[in-house]
């Protein structure tokens, strides 16, 4: 099994109920992603765990055609993507599908959780008819 940091355990659980969920601090109302125990804009450690939209934009992206590990062989081609969400942060994700040609930079995404082996994890689909409000 797949061993999960404590200070992410929110997040992993939220993803297990279908959810997309990061910290928000309560000082100053800003969300962010990576999770730690204070607000990297205040420094406050009044944060809540809550459910962001699921909804975003492509901010930078990747395609991976060389494995990185035996494990992801069957995976290539895949893209990853840096998305920053409606809330505002950024994370790193994989799109459903891999951008073969072109650029998929501003386009707008939704999250699509997928479980992989033993763990959870969010990936984003590309908006199919480009319309969005990430």
């Amino acid at each position: 099994m797949t061993e999960i940091n404590l200070t992410m355990l929110p997040y992993y659980d939220g993803l297990a109920n279908g959810k997309l969920c990061i910290p928000k601090c309560l000082t100053c109302n800003e969300w962010h992603f990576y999770p730690r125990p204070f607000c990297p804009n205040c420094n406050s450690e009044i944060l809540e765990w809550a459910e962001v939209s699921g909804k975003g934009t492509v901010y930078s992206f990747s395609n991976v055609f060389r494995a990185p590990s035996s494990a992801f062989e069957s995976d290539v081609p895949y893209t990853i993507a840096i998305i920053k969400l409606k809330e505002g942060p950024h994370l790193m994700s994989r799109l459903t599908t891999s951008v073969e040609t072109g650029s998929c930079i501003g386009k707008f995404v939704t999250l699509a959780i997928k479980k992989m082996n033993d763990c959870t994890l969010p990936f984003f689909e590309l908006v199919r008819n480009g319309v969005g409000d990430g």
